[in-house]
């Protein structure tokens, strides 16, 4: 770089990339969080039935 321009638009094309960097880097955690969302709804509803099979197996046979 050697012009004032060139140097202006090297710093702009650094931190258009560290921008875009940036951005890449939310996008991955808010899917990696929504992905850990949806595992623990799936989990919690997994025990939730399971606790309820373990509820109704401990409940006493009915006679008729």
């Amino acid at each position: 770089c050697t012009t004032p321009e060139e140097k202006l638009a090297a710093i702009e094309a650094f931190e258009d990339a560290r921008e875009a960097e940036a951005k890449t880097k939310a996008i991955e955690k808010a899917t990696s969080d929504a992905l850990n969302a949806e595992l623990t709804a799936t989990s919690l509803a997994s025990i939730a039935a399971s606790l309820e099979y373990q509820n109704l197996m401990s409940l006493p046979d009915e006679e008729v």
